[in-house]
């Protein structure tokens, strides 16, 4: 496998790493924000706890095959084949390894708190929240961030809250046909009470990524004059889109209006975005 080839393999894989994470933190975010959101926007609590249940299986199974994924792309890229002797070199072996054992370990103990999840059981949510949370302090130990605490501190909070934020829309959405078929107002019940987790979350997201960029480029002239600086850039481009979207759709939202269709596709389309550039970012090398 040629370099370039390789670096997008490994890239992509991360992507997929990063979307299951969003949707792991999201599924968490979603069952909190039905709590806050009171029973007027949970008429029948039993159907949406096994909606969200269905989606935490579904986002612990894509981070499991998504980390696996990752090991098979590096074997790949390592040894130019992925059997048995080249995926336990790099998984079991290796120092690179050895973190992303770790990160398997995370998506096991979140496979676990998704199994334990039944109606009623508040506690199991707890489990399951506190679980992706772990996962999220995995996936800074490779990468940039490793060998540094701060670093893995930063980069953590920024991952938790872009899920808090965009993971939890992401998946609000995804449940607009059950809640539609329990009251055809609820979706818009939902995203108004949703700004109490979007602008505390975009705070965060913001504020870590100030931190972390200025650790990396120290520089601003490596902001044009590096790669990694011009992936930051775009980045940027993409964020400032979410934040935009989301900030129009807040304002609907006070005066008591549906949130715009088109602006939330939008801001997630954009988020996407962001999480594509992101993969290739975190494996680009900083100044």
């Amino acid at each position: 496998m040629s370099e370039g080839a390789a670096f997008v393999a490994e890239a992509l894989a991360k992507v997929v790493v990063y979307v299951a994470m969003l949707a792991a933190v999201g599924v968490a975010g979603a069952r909190w924000l039905a709590c806050l959101a009171g029973p007027a926007a949970v008429p029948d609590p039993l159907c949406i706890d096994r909606a969200l249940r269905r989606r935490a299986w579904l986002a612990t199974a894509l981070i499991i095959g998504a980390l696996c994924l990752r090991a098979s792309t590096h074997a790949f890229a390592t040894f130019g084949t992925v059997d048995w002797t080249a995926l336990r070199t790099v998984s079991l072996e290796s120092r690179w390894g050895h973190a992303w054992q770790y990160q398997l370990g995370g998506a096991a103990l979140l496979g676990l708190a998704a199994a334990s999840l039944r109606d009623g059981r508040r506690w199991s949510w707890l489990l399951y929240s506190a679980s992706a949370l772990i996962v999220c302090t995995t996936l800074p130990l490779l990468g940039h961030a490793a060998g540094s605490g701060g670093r893995v501190v930063a980069h953590t909070i920024h991952i938790s809250a872009a899920g808090l934020w965009v993971g939890t829309l992401g998946i609000v959405l995804s449940m607009e046909p059950n809640l539609r078929r329990l009251d055809p107002s609820l979706l818009t019940l939902w995203i108004s009470r949703f700004a109490s987790f979007a602008l505390p979350s975009a705070a965060l997201l913001a504020a870590t990524g100030v931190i972390v960029a200025t650790l990396y480029l120290q520089n601003v002239v490596h902001l044009v004059d590096t790669a990694y600086g011009r992936r930051l850039l775009l980045k940027l481009v993409f964020v400032t889109t979410v934040v935009v979207c989301g900030w129009f759709n807040w304002r609907q939202s006070r005066r008591g209006a549906p949130p715009r269709n088109c602006l939330i596709a939008l801001e997630l389309s954009g988020a996407f975005l962001a999480v594509m550039v992101t993969g290739f970012l975190t494996e680009s090398e900083h100044p």
